[in-house]
């Protein structure tokens, strides 16, 4: 009886087994079908416009409350892209596997999560996408579009910098060393460092973004310090390798030109520039930090990087104002919600909000600014008066906004006669932006029983962004106009940013202002905040306050407002409003700003003391 049953028992296990088998079969020949398919359909798409691009999908931060998975941020993206022939990766960085760090942000060097996270998977994602191709016998990645969502756009401006700098060291070094930058690239003793960068890199990117695997195992310590000691051994090496390669090849006699294609060499104007580098640490360091970059962005520095950006959170949501400042005051809630970092980061009127203006300002004067019209577009949530639920409309962009660099200690002052001042402004230059009335998430109408208003980011067919992107894809600029021209959505919301940067003055980083902080506490710093205080005094009647945010942080006062309702179907024209300045200790000033619709004015006032 025993023994008939566990016949049975096999020959059903059996059954399973076969079963199994043949569904995994079926499985692996639908999945063969489908890369088939797609590989097929990419090759028409080659055939058709002579190149194929591929997209990077840039999501946001997983949202408190919200547990849509980031890959899902984007809707149906991946299929609509596929349809189409285009091919598509979503850089994931917030998993459930390694989540972030408490102290993970949107701006600090050390914890950046764009420098340990994202910025190291897009790099990944086109080398993966660089070795399917050539297996596929497809053209290589030319063109990558980033297509941005939320702090997506946040974190991807970081590598929009760091790419800029590389390029720009790059080729000053090509300039500097001429034929033995380029001999010096294939050279085993620099292959052999930066194997040892990268290996370091690796596991500090461990330490910062994997923390409790870090403290649990030993193991990876011990590897950390290894690869540290080694990276440190192997620029050692290197650098005797420059001044003296006979340090490190005693056995050879002769060593070659820069010309030759042997190895090893006796290089001239690198043997100086390492004599340079030992004399003087900030040389050193300034040649460490781009060979880090080289490391990583090497193979990207020909690709073409554009930028297309939904909802992007660029200058930060109201609603991370009042979101960290009811955090902070229940410290319960810091122990459920994740990223007290991040939110503080996106509060209106942050530091690195301030910090990238200027940067931005000084940056668009440069010949080879990196954000052009040809590269970047923005689009726009904008409900009336309103922006994407979640953030204004001004802060969704980088294009016009304006900056005010105020010193009332200097003698040519332009005062009126009625005491108002009317400062010079800088302006970032005029980019692609679309307003549209979409939203930051999905929003379900009548309780789920009528349609659902598009999310900024989440595609489906039929979505009013997915024809600007196709545009964008195929750099169809002339078409991106007509659709603009046709869309009668206009952005009425603008912004004013009052910064007090004098009372920390030369202070660099945030942390930096921190410090400065607690040093002026016992003193002046709680009376200046105390009677600090920014007041409309003439506002034209078509204009409405929305809302006035104080960052005591960074000493920044920011004002929302929007042009009346009423003139929804025409675009508003540029307006001006004055503002006047109170603080303890010093001369009261009145400010005449020009007010445009969507943009940000962004005034760092240095006040005058009273004596």
């Amino acid at each position: 009886m025993v023994k008939l049953i566990m016949r049975k028992i096999i020959g059903v296990s059996g059954v399973l087994t076969v079963l199994c088998t043949a569904i995994l079969v079926l499985a692996k020949d639908i999945d063969r079908k489908e890369d088939k398919d797609r590989i097929d359909k990419q090759r028409e798409y080659v055939a058709k416009e002579g190149a194929l691009p591929l997209v990077l999908g840039i999501p946001g931060f997983m949202v408190p409350g919200v547990t849509i998975a980031q890959e899902h941020h984007f809707g149906k993206l991946k299929d609509i892209l596929a349809e189409a022939g285009i091919p598509y990766y979503c850089i994931t960085y917030d998993s459930a596997e390694y989540p972030l760090r408490g102290v993970a942000d949107l701006a600090s060097d050390t914890y950046s999560i764009a420098a340990t996270r994202v910025i190291p998977s897009i790099v990944r994602a086109v080398k993966l996408e660089q070795e399917r191709r050539r297996k596929n016998k497809l053209p290589p990645v030319q063109d990558v579009i980033m297509f941005m969502y939320s702090q997506g756009t946040v974190l991807s401006y970081s590598f929009v910098r760091q790419l800029h700098y590389f390029r720009r060291e790059y080729n000053n070094f090509s300039d500097m060393f001429g034929i033995e930058r380029q001999a010096i690239k294939d050279d085993p003793q620099f292959k052999s460092f930066i194997y040892a960068i990268d290996n370091f890199t690796l596991i500090k990117n461990i330490q910062v973004q994997r923390e409790k695997d870090f403290v649990s195992d030993p193991d990876l310590r011990l590897f950390y310090d290894r690869t540290l000691e080694e990276m440190n051994r192997k620029y050692k090496e290197f650098e005797s390798y420059l001044i003296n390669p006979k340090s490190v090849y005693p056995q050879v006699t002769e060593f070659e030109p820069p010309e030759s294609a042997k190895y090893p060499k006796q290089y001239i104007k690198l043997k100086e520039y390492a004599l340079k580098c030992r004399k003087d640490p900030k040389e050193k360091e300034k040649f460490l930090n781009f060979i880090k970059d080289y490391s990583l962005l090497y193979d990207l520095k020909e690709i073409n990087f554009m930028y297309f950006s939904v909802a992007g959170s660029i200058f930060g949501s109201p609603a991370a104002n009042s979101g960290y400042e009811l955090l902070a005051n229940f410290p319960v809630g810091q122990m459920i919600v994740k990223g007290m970092n991040q939110i503080k980061d996106t509060r209106l009127g942050s530091f690195h909000h301030t910090r990238k203006i200027e940067n931005l300002i000084r940056e668009s004067k440069l010949p080879d600014y990196p954000i052009t019209k040809h590269n970047t577009l923005f689009v726009v949530g904008c409900n009336g008066s309103r922006g994407d639920d979640l953030v204004d409309q001004p802060s969704a962009h980088i294009s016009g906004h304006c900056y005010i660099k105020l010193d009332m200690s200097e003698e040519n002052i332009n005062i009126k006669k009625n005491g108002v001042i009317k400062p010079a402004i800088e302006q970032l230059p005029e980019l692609h932006v679309v307003p549209l009335k979409v939203h930051h998430f999905p929003v379900k109408t009548f309780w789920g029983l009528g349609p659902t208003l598009p999310g900024a980011a989440y595609m489906e067919k039929g979505h009013p962004v997915l024809d600007y992107l196709f545009a964008f894809i195929k750099k169809d600029f002339n078409q991106i106009e007509h659709l603009k021209e046709n869309n009668k959505v206009y952005m009425r919301q603008f912004m004013v940013e009052f910064t007090f940067r004098h009372i920390t003055e030369d202070a660099e980083t945030d942390i930096q202002i921190a410090q400065r902080r607690e040093r002026l506490l016992a003193g002046l710093l709680p009376q200046f905040i105390k009677n600090l205080d920014v007041q409309v005094v003439k506002r034209p009647t078509e204009i409405h306050m929305q809302g006035k945010f104080f960052n005591a942080d960074n000493l920044t006062y920011v004002l929302v407002g929007s042009y009346d309702e009423g003139l929804f179907q025409s675009k508003p024209k540029e307006e001006v409003m004055d503002f006047r300045i109170r603080a303890a200790g010093y001369d009261p000033v009145t400010l005449s700003i020009p007010i445009k619709p969507g943009k940000i004015m962004f005034v760092n006032v240095k006040l005058k003391e009273i004596k």
